[in-house]
């Protein structure tokens, strides 16, 4: 992480306390001392808790900082034992969701964050406001509470977020959008109007900073509470925004390129794939696969009347096992699919997807460079026959300007229709370039 503290350049000092350097590892735990108690404290909403959690990190960070490899990473290597320590708590406890503050506890913090901001805030801030605040925060969800704090308070940027949680940076934009969208429910629910969360935000921020920064304003802009396109229409899957959402991105798509339900058998001209040919290929490889429930991954064979646990990559890797075998996408679940050389475009479709189950399922189609970059494509739509027959799904690239090279396909699960339900994909082709350098 970036972010330093009083001109302190942690690095340094962090490599001098692996090197047996006392002085720098007794300032070195001075400094962090304020920060991890207002990290886990964000998190529990427990002064007592957090004292014991905090003393329990900091006494690891002194055991094991000579192991840590990069000390350019300390803070995120820190944040992210205290993350751990807090949720042991929290499963020894069968305690995930929601936290409560004392009203002592919720006077004090009023207080505070009144005497250090003044009267701009005071002018904002009402008793009844404060408590709304303070209860709202604590019924989100922790890891919703966890990447609300890591973002606006420790103003990581996602790609280090995404480290921290071993999730992918997409995973973490989808997660911040949807704490934001759980706060201002929170807010609403108890008459506050969605337009307060960047007062919400900085007031919560400013009750809880570190006594040392008490001077230091806490200020929640709306910049870092942005998330890319992709993440809102994904986070925003399965609700009244994702549908109006989706709805306008089908309309745009079909001015770039299209994306056409054929309904039928026909997958495109197979082409060559030799070096230097186009033609269209089923996937290289797996990039990624985002699975929110943590439940593994289900797929069918058309004629079964229920899923069974299967491994995605071997399933939609080369070509499917069989005729009618598809892999479930539920609402927010993805895979990221590689082909070996450049998408490319070509006559008619250049990107054909094959849904099982015509009941109408969804999903948004994007294509990447496999390294982060993506643009939006469209909505994917099955068949609404309601039989069990395959959709063949084309999408035409023509007309579409890329910054990058194309070279993947990622493909999300946007309602659960159907009796599997989800998207039932049973392959995914790609008309693409092989040249010599991608060998």
């Amino acid at each position: 992480m970036s972010r330093t503290d009083n001109n302190v350049k942690y690095p340094d000092m962090v490599r001098q306390a692996q090197l047996g350097n006392q002085e720098s590892m007794e300032r070195l735990t001075v400094l962090a001392q304020g920060r991890v108690f207002a990290y886990i404290y964000r998190l529990t909403l427990d002064d007592e808790l957090t004292r014991d959690l905090s003393q329990e990190t900091l006494l690891e960070m002194v055991r094991s900082l000579k192991r840590l490899e990069r000390p350019e990473a300390f803070w995120r290597w820190l944040f992210r034992m205290a993350l751990g320590k807090v949720q042991h708590h929290f499963r020894e406890q069968r305690y995930k969701r929601a936290v409560q503050m004392s009203m002592l506890e919720k006077e004090r913090l009023l207080q505070r964050a009144l005497r250090c901001e003044g009267d701009g805030l005071k002018s904002l801030i009402s008793k009844e406001l404060s408590d709304a605040i303070f209860e709202a925060m604590g019924k989100l969800k922790l890891r919703h509470r966890n990447v609300l704090v890591l973002r606006c308070f420790e103003q990581m940027p996602y790609s280090e977020i995404a480290a921290l949680m071993d999730c992918s940076e997409m995973a973490t934009q989808v997660l911040f959008y949807r704490a934001k969208r759980s706060l201002k429910r929170q807010l609403s629910r108890r008459g506050f109007g969605k337009g307060l969360l960047l007062v919400a935000l900085g007031f919560f921020g400013r009750a809880t900073a570190p006594a040392e920064a008490s001077s230091v304003p806490v200020s929640v802009t709306a910049a870092s509470t942005e998330v890319g396109l992709a993440a809102a229409i994904i986070g925003a899957a399965g609700t009244k925004l994702g549908v109006a959402v989706s709805t306008a991105v089908i309309a745009a798509a079909l001015t770039v390129g299209g994306v056409t339900a054929l309904n039928n058998d026909n997958t495109g001209t197979a082409g060559g794939t030799g070096l230097g040919e186009a033609g269209f290929e089923y996937p290289s490889r797996m990039l990624d696969a985002y699975d929110p429930d943590g439940d593994g991954w289900e797929g069918i064979e058309a004629n079964e009347t229920s899923s069974v646990p299967i491994v995605a990559e071997k399933w939609l890797v080369g070509p499917p096992p069989s005729k009618q075998s598809s892999v479930i996408l539920p609402t927010d679940h993805w895979v990221e699919l590689k082909f070996r050389g450049k998408i490319v475009d070509g006559p008619g479709d250049d990107i054909l997807l094959v849904e099982w189950g015509a009941n109408g399922e969804r999903a948004c189609v994007f294509i990447t460079d496999g390294a982060g970059n993506e643009h939006l494509l469209g909505v994917a739509m099955a068949g609404t026959s309601g039989q069990q027959t395959p959709t063949v799904i084309g999408i035409d690239i023509s007309g579409i300007s890329l910054p990058f090279v194309p070279c993947a396909v990622r493909i999300v699960g946007m309602d659960e229709r159907g009796g599997t339900p989800g998207f039932d994909l049973h392959s995914v082709r790609a008309r693409t370039y092989i040249g010599r350098k991608d060998f």
